[in-house]
């Protein structure tokens, strides 16, 4: 017996020996683990902001005025999973899948999630190898998939990709390194021991690890790796978006700016606009000065809207002013409810048409001049519009009218069938927002409308028209050309 001893020792170290080798393997894995997630988390921010990232980063993955490189690989159809569409008409549109980085992220995360929980099982719970084995196997595939893209499809090659192909490589093999190996009894040749227990150690193969708590925790484990990094693709995109819309708006401005300094293109817009028939009758004159041919300014308004009341101020008090008061204004209804506006879905203001009901019945009492005082009063009480507190006895005491006479003539036909008459109108001609302006018959641009720039340009071209010079009090003063 005691020669046996010696042997037995020796298979106890050899085991040992084995399942410290393991060990380190297993942890050279999580470390190559953590070194993937982190270049495809650059990747996965490279494809999305287009930003090379730091300067080891930039190093593998140069910034290129060509767009070769990493930067092709990342553009190309393939870098998302399902590819995108070979059709080029339809490379513009949005992409829809996932980037294939993002999926190589995830899948080194989870793997190295397993082999902190996990590790190497057992021989007695070896079918949990099975695992991360089939898990690296398809990595492998998709790894060897993504090399003959590059090399055959796409022609160019991304180094960082290349790199994380080659860990994939090194994982494969230590995945092989790592499977569960049939320890040898520790128990032959020791006397009291029979040949029943040995082969009986034999079969078990050894004490059970993992456990099925740790198993569990790390199946756990890697549902909230997932959850985080879908979290983290989400928070990625949502933040990119919102860069670009910040990039974007400020392009808007500087191009307002610029249309703003250049009235003349304003202009030339409005005069490439379709010109708009407004022959038929309707909406409501406020008559200007006695011209021989006046200008004609056609407004489709909403008493609840914020920008019509500011729209009609601008006109009055600085617009008419550029052409001595000689523009001829006419008022046409368009509130934005379906209640009584049968060309719009819209029930954005819901007490328009009661406004738009009231000034036509003051018209029918007073005729056009009493509809703009109507028309003044209700948009200087717009606030109180909003809170449905405008009503018959209001509008019939701001206008000193009678109350009983309002509330008749609010259930004339006329009222409704005027507003019907202009809803109509906008219907057929497309309008779509409030307020819409058209100058002699064409819409204006809403950024037109809003510059004085542009009003003081066609003052000029009004006055020319008439053959008179114009008249020093009707110019722009210089504090308003910047508005």
């Amino acid at each position: 017996y005691p020669s046996a001893v010696p042997d037995v020792l020796t298979r106890e170290q050899d085991h040992m020996t084995q399942s410290s080798f393991q060990r380190a393997i297993n942890v050279f894995s999580i470390v190559l683990c953590g070194l993937a997630v982190t270049i495809c988390n650059q990747l996965v921010n490279q494809h999305i902001t287009g930003d090379t990232g730091p300067a080891w980063f930039e190093a593998g993955c140069p910034a290129t005025e060509s767009g070769k490189g990493c930067e092709k690989v990342l553009k190309s159809r393939f870098s998302y999973v399902p590819p995108r569409p070979a059709d080029t008409a339809r490379k513009t549109e949005k992409p829809v899948g996932v980037p294939t980085a993002f999926l190589g992220m995830l899948y080194y995360a989870t793997l190295a999630t397993w082999l902190i929980g996990i590790g190497t099982p057992s021989y007695r719970r070896r079918y949990l190898h099975l695992a991360p084995a089939t898990l690296v196997a398809c990595g492998l595939a998709a790894s060897a998939f993504y090399i003959y893209i590059m090399a055959t499809t796409i022609g160019e090659w991304c180094t960082w990709c290349l790199v994380t192909h080659l860990i994939n490589g090194l994982l494969g093999f230590s995945i092989f390194l790592l499977r569960p190996l049939r320890p040898a009894p520790s128990d032959v040749g020791i006397p009291g021991k029979t040949a029943q227990n040995e082969r009986s150690h034999d079969e078990l193969g050894g004490p059970l690890q993992p456990s099925f708590r740790s198993t569990v925790v790390t199946l756990f484990a890697m549902l909230v790796v997932t959850y985080g990094a879908l979290n983290h693709l989400g928070f990625k995109n949502t933040l990119e978006g919102a860069k670009r819309i910040n990039r974007n708006y400020g392009r808007c401005i500087d191009a307002l700016k610029t249309l703003q300094n250049d009235p003349e293109s304003m202009v030339s817009h409005w005069e490439s606009t379709a010109r708009t028939d407004f022959a038929q009758p309707g909406g409501v004159v406020r008559q200007p000065n006695v011209v021989d041919s006046p200008w004609t300014v056609v407004i489709f308004s909403d008493f609840a809207c914020p920008q019509c009341k500011r729209t009609a101020a601008r006109l009055e008090n600085e617009i008419q002013p550029l052409f001595a008061h000689q523009l001829r204004i006419v008022f046409r209804h368009y509130p934005l409810h379906r209640s009584c506006n049968g060309s719009t879905r819209s029930t954005m203001h819901p007490h328009a048409c009661e406004a738009a009901r009231l000034a036509e019945a003051v018209r029918l009492l007073e005729g056009d001049a009493g509809f703009w005082r109507a028309h003044d009063l209700l948009f200087e009480n717009q606030a109180r519009l909003k809170a449905g507190k405008v009503d018959a006895a209001f509008l019939a005491s701001g206008l000193s009218l009678d109350t009983d006479a309002v509330l008749g003539a609010l259930t004339d036909d006329a009222v409704e069938a005027r507003i019907k008459a202009d809803t109509a109108l906008g219907g057929a001609i497309h309008i779509r927002e409030t307020p819409s302006v058209f100058l002699e018959g064409r819409l204006l641009h809403t950024l037109a409308n809003q510059t004085m720039t542009f009003w003081d340009a066609m003052a000029d071209r009004y006055w020319a028209s008439r053959g008179e010079p114009r008249p020093a009090e009707t110019r722009l003063r210089n504090d308003k050309k910047g508005s």
